[in-house]
């Protein structure tokens, strides 16, 4: 392991690579993702410097899991109130129930109080922000709250405080020793309220998602009903909505297709003496050849083809 005055500290292996981390953070295991990366060197390299009573290191290495475990947080107790973002690759942060991807330029809080886990991908930078956390203005109920929360670095609050962070690790002068308290602290404030900030947006978020959802299944049966339908039935734009979906992976019409299509495959199991046409018309089809068509493609059968293996 090499060692500089101010200078970036590089471990060569596995072990210096646990023990740099150890004596920079906290304990963790940590592991490679991959059996072939296993048998690579793993090698990692991390500079700090210090703000007052913040620290500001760049932590730098190979695809691999961070791990902070009940064991861990048992035997080596430490309690730290923690931001990491991401500059280069991406992360995928774990803690309080709760889950998190972070991308270039994202961040997210977390404390080494309760146990937690980070895996990062490709060759990754992530920027780590490290306050004792008895300098935290915050209750444990609602840091539990504001833990593995995306914080996006291009608006908002904590678009601002991403710009701050990174400026931090770049500043090239030196700061006061009062300086540094004073800007450590605002920036530990500035985090707690971009956290609880982001907090409200998730819930609202959620609230709005659900009520989309419970709306979209009342109103399956209507051929009018498509992304700028149930936009204007909210009174947000499609553009709002169909951020909604990106969340989960999904787009607004393909959810409705889907919907349908399960809603209509039920009843056609359930309802052996009602008609395919009568069906699939109380979920909004109307044409049959249409329906069988994409039954198939979905189901691998045509409607009759179901209900014969079915009955």
């Amino acid at each position: 392991m090499t060692t500089h005055p101010n200078q970036p500290v590089t471990a060569g292996s596995i072990d210096e690579w646990i023990d740099l981390i150890r004596s920079k953070f906290v304990a963790l295991d940590i592991a490679p993702q991959t059996a072939s990366e296993l048998r690579e060197p793993l090698t990692g390299t991390v500079w700090n410097r210090q703000l007052g009573h913040l620290s500001a290191a760049e932590v730098s290495s190979a695809p691999q899991v961070f791990t902070r475990s009940k064991r861990l947080v048992a035997a080596e107790p430490a309690e730290l109130f923690q931001i990491g973002l991401v500059t280069q690759g991406s992360g995928h942060l774990i803690q309080d129930g709760r889950s998190c991807n972070v991308e270039v330029g994202d961040f997210a809080v977390y404390e080494t109080a309760r146990p937690f886990r980070w895996q990062l991908d490709g060759d990754w930078k992530l920027l780590v922000f490290t306050w004792q956390r008895e300098a935290i203005a915050l209750e444990r109920f609602e840091s539990e709250q504001i833990t593995a929360l995306r914080l996006p670095g291009n608006s908002g609050i904590s678009g601002i405080l991403a710009h701050a962070l990174t400026d931090v690790v770049n500043l090239g002068s030196d700061v006061s020793a009062a300086s540094g308290i004073r800007f450590a602290d605002e920036l530990a404030a500035m985090a707690v309220t971009a956290g609880l900030e982001q907090r409200e947006i998730t819930a609202s978020t959620q609230s709005l998602t659900k009520r989309v959802l419970h709306f979209i299944e009342l109103n399956l049966a209507d051929p009018l009903l498509d992304p700028q339908h149930v936009a204007d039935h909210f009174f947000i734009s499609t553009r709002t909505l169909h951020r909604l979906f990106a969340r989960e992976g999904e787009t607004v019409a393909n959810w409705i297709r889907g919907r349908r299509m399960e809603k209509s495959r039920h009843a056609l199991l359930v309802e052996p003496n009602s008609s395919i046409s009568t069906i699939i018309a109380r979920y909004g089809y109307f044409d049959l050849a249409q329906f069988s068509r994409n039954f198939t493609t979905r189901y691998g059968v045509n409607p009759t083809q179901f209900r014969a293996r079915c009955h």
